[in-house]
Order: structure tokens, then C-alpha cells, then sequence
């Protein structure tokens, strides 16, 4: 396991090393195991084999949910810290191997982590209502507990338009969950790896295309 602490999160670099790999984020489709899993591999090997799509993923990703994290993501690591008295180290990402890893928003003492979410007022105040957290963080933090080997992951969910401002929530290692996704990754690194290895016979892999500098005019 190789711990990128030198990475920040949303950057080049960040994209750079997300490619190709199975993340976090896509663990709700992996467990599924439907028509999905095809879907996400072709993204993923087109976003790898493509020259630029930097500028577009981060357009992409310019939303209003991404927006609010990434401004209210430091005010809530700071109000966790103080309300739970732990102590969190950022880091920009977690690779296992070449097909896999997560990018937690937090390492938090020896075994936990933390997984911040910034959701509107409406989302924030049905969660506070019914106390129920969505399947897809569920599973989001089910994989990265499994990438990262650690013990539990507290969800803190930050809005500072309510008062209390968050919602808190440990979520601990589920052997079943973790034992299907281990088995429902496997699956889906496999066929990502067969289809990586016809592209790259075929020579769409790093090869300068004829006309190239054409195409770039």
C-alpha cells in the first residue's frame, strides 16, 4: 500500500494517478455487478488513453455540490477536530496496485478515517430527520476501509447554515460487505485488464498517431 500524502486532492497529479483505477467512489456499481461495471471500465480506459481530458474533468466536476465541498471541506475537518477532540492527517491518495484505490478525506489516529460530506440544506436536514445514510456513502466507505486497512470511518456530514452544524456517524469494517467487494473487484480489475491489454496490442497505447500535430492544430 503506498500513501500519496503529497498529492492534493482535485489536482493534475490527483487525476493523474486516479487513472485506471478503481476508487472509492465507484463502489456501489462494483458491488452491483450489473452493466454498469462495462460502462465504468470504458470511461475508464478512455479517460486513460486520452491525451487531455484534464480541463474537461475538472469542468465536469465544477457543480455546485463539488463547490460547496471543496469550500466548506477545511472549516469541517476543523469543527470534526474540535467536537470529536481526533486528530486528522489529509491525504491525496491510497493505490493497492495498479487497478485499485480511494482517496479518503482524512486518516484520523491509528485506525480510522473520515469521510466528509457537504450536503444542502434540504439533504442535511432529511438526514438529521431520518438518521439514515445513503447506500452509496455506505459503500464508498466500505472500500476505502477496505484499500486502506483500517478499522472504522466516521461520516461527517457539515452544513453551517444549521445549528448543530453536523451530523456524525461511525461506520466500522463489514466483513461481508468487504468480502463481496473483494470478490466483486477481483471480477472487475480482471476485465479492465483484459480489455487494457487488447487496446495496448492494438497500439492506442503512448504511441505518437500519424498526423498527430495535425490533429493538435
Amino acid at each position: 500500500m503506498i500513501i500519496h500524502n503529497e498529492i492534493k486532492q482535485g489536482s493534475k497529479e490527483w487525476y493523474d494517478i486516479k487513472k485506471l483505477k478503481f476508487t472509492a467512489s465507484h463502489a456501489s456499481t462494483i458491488l452491483a455487478r450489473g452493466r454498469g461495471v462495462q460502462t465504468l471500465i470504458k470511461q475508464m480506459l478512455a479517460e486513460y488513453y486520452s491525451s487531455g481530458n484534464y480541463e474537461e474533468y475538472s469542468d465536469k466536476y465544477k457543480n455546485s455540490n463539488i463547490q460547496r465541498g471543496k469550500e466548506y471541506e477545511a472549516k469541517a475537518r476543523a469543527v470534526y477536530e474540535l467536537e470529536t477532540g481526533n486528530k486528522v492527517q489529509q491525504v491525496g491518495f491510497i493505490e493497492t496496485d495498479e487497478f485499485e484505490g480511494c482517496s479518503p478525506d482524512g486518516l484520523v489516529n491509528e485506525d480510522g478515517l473520515l469521510e466528509i460530506k457537504n450536503p444542502n440544506d434540504n439533504r442535511f436536514l432529511q438526514l438529521i430527520l431520518d438518521e439514515k445514510i445513503d447506500k452509496e456513502y455506505l459503500d464508498q466507505m466500505q472500500m476505502q476501509m477496505y484499500v486502506s486497512k483500517r478499522a472504522w470511518c466516521d461520516f461527517f456530514a457539515f452544513n453551517p447554515n444549521f445549528t448543530p452544524c453536523y451530523y456524525i456517524k461511525r461506520i466500522h469494517a463489514d466483513l461481508g460487505t468487504q468480502v463481496a467487494l473483494a470478490q466483486a473487484l477481483q471480477e472487475a480489475k480482471e476485465k479492465l485488464k483484459f480489455q487494457k491489454d487488447i487496446l495496448d496490442k492494438k497500439c492506442y497505447a503512448r504511441r505518437p498517431l500519424v498526423g498527430e500535430q495535425e490533429c493538435n492544430l
